[in-house]
């Protein structure tokens, strides 16, 4: 990252404030003087944070404090919006006394994640607490989740924790302090952008790795004889997923040489019907002879399937050999809950299930996959409360969307922004002043459109001089050779900079540029 400056050349322009209410309906009237200190933007998420000064009577500094959450919108001198976000944090300065308010301590719906540890040292297995919310302060504010994690309780004391924190931060909390320098009274706006608001939920996906590791002692042998012909696996998926492998369990009995491969099939009612894809071929001799391994099945397209349809995955020895075969490890305690297994008897054309009677699962592991842009969607719906529009795009990559625990949504839309496209561009975020969210491709750097001369001045790939708000951030600039701006440097001597981000100050009119070389 660099970072250049730039001086704004009209530093005469006036700013106005808006406040709007919570719920969007209209202008808060505050009968003060309220003006834009510091304003920044980013690539990633749009108008980023701003930093508004208030001066005036002592009581209605303090009414500022009640305006957690509205919305706020600068506009410049052609009354045009150049910021919108916020209100994050109050901070009112009163002669010698300080008073702070901030959405960073409120949460109204909280949920304790807890590992039991037992008398002989034992670890238990971990476990979350049903959410306990307040739903007056989400009506208030939006939902503002919390995940507490704690070691070594039980499921009564985190339940009595949850209950407890959510208690002491589902309202903003005030916090006093005393001032070293006391002064004439002021408050101080901390505002953020709408796309930090991602943040304030979690998500998780259930959807995209189906799996059995249950370490039960059964086994059962395929590919021995025409009885004991296949064997497969049914799951059903929760939601549309492209499945990109699977995974068994296996052993390789006599050195069988044959290559295996894996189907998908239909459910013809429960069990395997129609074959939908049949994946690439598994050269067996790299199985163990004694022990068990992880066999690998690949799919070269993946394969589309359905939520809520069940399917099965089929294993095919390719022939039979008595003294040549596998062996499948089971599970008979049936740790799967959503399928079980089945084996296929050539002699009767019937798929009966897999011994004993209780009828237990395969150990497998179903992989599915699907393109990060939709990912994307996903989270930004999960996690948008805020946004009446979100708009995605397709990026060409593809990877799992499970995910084991819960995340907040900007952390995980930010890795898989991150994650770029299939041209290698960035994935890049903004947000309307009417609060649409919209991801798209980072522009091709070939294609710069801003200029900046000597003078440190913008300028359009027109020669229109650019005003330094808002600035042009995820645009590539070249550094122009002379002040014809038709006239730019060789791009393989002065390539094309990214402006990743930038920050405004209002009082000295100076702009502040990030920028991240083309690597």
């Amino acid at each position: 990252m660099a970072e250049v400056k730039t001086r704004n050349h009209t530093g005469s322009e006036a700013f106005t404030v808006e406040i709007e209410r919570r719920d969007f309906s209209g202008p808060v009237t505050l009968g003060l003087r309220v003006k834009p200190v510091r304003l920044s933007w980013s690539a990633f998420g749009g108008p980023a944070q701003a930093t508004c000064r208030a001066v005036g009577p002592a009581g209605r500094l303090l009414d500022l404090t009640g305006l957690l959450r509205c919305g706020v919108t600068v506009r410049d001198g052609q009354g045009e919006p150049v910021w919108w976000g916020f209100i994050e944090a109050v901070e009112v300065n009163l002669a010698a006394v300080s008073v702070r308010v901030a959405l960073a301590d409120l949460a109204n719906r909280v949920r304790v994640q807890y590992q039991t540890l037992s008398a002989g040292r034992l670890v238990g297995v971990r476990a979350t607490t049903k959410a306990a919310e307040d739903l007056r302060s989400q009506a208030e504010y939006g939902v503002k989740e919390h995940l507490l994690t704690r070691q070594n309780i039980d499921r009564a004391f985190a339940e009595s924790l949850r209950d407890t924190w959510l208690a002491q931060h589902a309202w903003p909390i005030t916090r006093l302090s005393q001032r070293t320098k006391p002064g004439a009274p002021q408050a101080r706006l901390i505002c953020k952008g709408w796309f930090e608001t991602l943040g304030w939920r979690t998500y998780g996906n259930a959807e995209g790795f189906y799996a059995n590791d249950e370490q039960g002692p059964g086994t059962f042998a395929f590919g021995n004889s025409a009885g004991s012909r296949y064997v497969g696996q049914s799951f059903a998926p929760g939601e549309d997923v492209d499945l990109k492998t699977v995974h068994f369990r296996l052993r390789n009995v006599g050195g069988a040489a044959r290559a295996i491969t894996a189907r998908v099939h239909t459910d013809a009612g429960g069990v395997p019907g129609a074959v939908v894809a049949t994946s690439g071929p598994l050269d067996p001799v790299g199985l163990p002879d004694t022990a068990y391994g992880w066999a690998q099945f690949s799919f070269d397209d993946p394969v589309a399937l359905s939520g809520g349809h069940r399917y099965w995955v089929s294993l095919d020895p390719n022939g039979v050999n008595s003294g040549a075969y596998f062996m499948l490890r089971i599970d008979e305690n049936m740790g799967f809950a959503g399928g079980e297994g089945r084996y296929y008897n050539q002699s009767t054309g019937t798929w009966n299930p897999l011994p004993p009677a209780d009828r237990p699962d395969t150990l497998f592991r179903f992989v599915g996959i699907a393109d990060t842009g939709v990912q994307i969607g996903a989270v930004a719906a999960r996690g948008g409360q805020f946004f009446p529009r979100i708009s995605t795009l397709t990026t060409g990559l593809e990877t799992s969307p499970y995910r084991a625990a819960d995340r907040d949504c900007l952390a995980e839309a930010k890795a898989l922004m991150a994650l770029g496209t299939q041209h290698r561009r960035l994935v890049l975020a903004s947000v309307s002043s009417r609060r649409d969210l919209r991801f798209f491709t980072q522009p091709d750097p070939a294609e710069a459109d801003v200029y900046l001369d000597r003078q440190s001045r913008f300028y359009t790939h027109r020669g229109v001089v650019m005003r330094p708000w808002p600035p042009p951030v995820g645009r590539y600039a070249r550094l122009a050779a002379t002040n014809e701006i038709s006239l730019p440097w060789d791009r393989r001597r002065v390539p094309a900079c990214f402006i990743a981000g930038a920050a405004y100050e209002v009082p000295t009119g100076r702009l502040r540029i990030r920028t991240m070389g083309e690597g």
